[in-house]
């Protein structure tokens, strides 16, 4: 069985009808608590958000830079205090090695090719900059997305040149998994 939102254009679909009730719902999906985790891993000054959404995750982080590709989730970031840009990770506005920490949560299983959009945003990283990783790890989002076990997180980092500093299952009986990986080379 295929996760319905295999691809980049159902997960705009889906988000775009989603993007309404969005942020009554992923407080209780990725917790306060497992947001406020993966922001004291942060590295550097220069802050790259994929798939910032509504801007839930890196908020508060005036030097951020959040991008999405679902324009109704960035017109529902009002309160995002860095900057938000209508872009894909895949086909990025940036210049390479611009930042220091790139986030991944709840973004990483639409990447059509994982390993492939892993390299990208390694190449968006500085010398010895981290990627923080926070995704699903529970049965039921395996009918929407494609939920990674911790070998595959470490195999798909490993493929694209990251070397995995810490992967660990977080929140109520490990609804989560949260990753940091550094750039190699």
């Amino acid at each position: 069985m295929f996760p319905v939102l295999r691809n980049q254009r159902r997960a705009i679909i889906f988000y775009g009808f989603v993007s309404i009730i969005y942020d009554r719902l992923n407080p209780h999906i990725y917790t306060e608590g497992m947001r406020k985790m993966l922001i004291k891993e942060i590295e550097g000054e220069k802050i790259l958000d994929v798939g910032v959404g509504t801007g839930y995750t890196s908020k508060d982080l005036k030097n951020a830079v959040g991008i999405d590709i679902s324009q109704k989730m960035l017109s529902r970031a009002k309160d995002y205090q860095g900057s938000l840009i209508l872009a894909d990770a895949l086909h990025s506005p940036f210049k390479l090695e611009s930042f220091d920490t790139i986030i991944c949560a709840g973004s990483l299983y639409y990447l059509p090719k994982p390993v492939e959009g892993l390299k990208i945003l390694h190449s968006l990283l500085r010398q010895n900059g981290i990627v923080l990783y926070l995704g699903p790890n529970i049965k039921l989002s395996k009918f929407w997305v494609h939920v990674y076990s911790g070998a595959e997180l470490e195999e798909l980092f490993r493929l694209a040149s990251f070397k995995v500093e810490k992967i660990m299952k977080v929140g109520w009986k490990g609804i989560a998994y949260f990753a940091k990986a550094r750039r190699l080379k």
